[in-house]
């Protein structure tokens, strides 16, 4: 992607490490955000998204691996298609790197199961877009804020955005010729009764903020029931 066209924004979310002294020296047209202690992934973000200026933005997880042209292609997709607001590509495990781990994710509204899209090398619209590589339209964000800071540490900001894009009146999409290779809940796997416990917590209050009443009462009689019980 030629160098003069884009800015790239690195929040360091609290390390310890002094990483952020490397990242100054070897990279210092980088703009480099510090915070003093972990705000949460959400919080972080949106400390990018209020400091960029493009008129796309992409959004990067710290353990991803980003194609050489996929920034490029993205940024592409969106000029030529006004209608797409959101656009992520194929998502590779890092650790088995012919395997796929998201090619764009569906939502059950009377169950609340979450599937892959069908059909992984068509482009195609879908409900949301894994948030560790997705490119949003600046005008799109513009409609609806930032990634709502009520989800906190992780889970379901990127399913809300993508929904409130959708919902102003974008389109989301997947493209299966751009790809990325993602570490996938590496951290999370280490502490599972935290991860569970945020998603199910962001999981309903994703779906008290977007579905309607009857769909809630399914959902929640459902994954109160039956699901949790068997994840206990």
């Amino acid at each position: 992607y030629p160098k003069n066209k884009f800015e790239v924004i690195v929040i360091d979310n609290g390390s310890i490490d002094e990483s952020y002294k490397t990242i100054a020296k070897l990279f210092p047209q980088t703009k480099l955000i510090r915070n003093k202690h972990n705000l949460g992934y959400v919080t972080a973000i949106n400390q990018g998204l209020e400091t960029a200026k493009g008129k796309y933005i992409f959004l990067g997880n710290d353990d991803m691996i980003i194609d050489k042209d996929a920034i490029f292609q993205l940024v592409k997709y969106l000029n030529e298609h006004p209608e797409a607001g959101i656009v992520g590509g194929k998502i590779y495990y890092k650790s088995s790197p012919d395997k796929i781990a998201s090619c764009g994710y569906m939502l059950n509204r009377w169950t609340g199961n979450i599937y892959d899209a069908q059909k992984p090398d068509l482009i195609k619209e879908v409900d949301w877009i894994q948030g560790c590589a997705l490119c949003i339209r600046r005008k799109a964000l513009t409609r609806t804020g930032n990634l709502d800071d009520r989800f906190g540490l992780i889970y379901f900001e990127d399913t809300d955005i993508c929904f409130r894009v959708k919902e102003s009146g974008y389109k989301v999409i997947y493209l299966p010729y751009v790809h990325f290779w993602h570490g996938v809940t590496t951290t999370m796997n280490k502490n599972l009764p935290a991860k569970y416990f945020y998603w199910y917590k962001n999981k309903i209050q994703f779906i008290l903020k977007h579905l309607n009443f009857p769909q809630i009462i399914c959902i929640l009689s459902l994954q109160i029931f039956l699901v949790f019980p068997i994840r206990l």
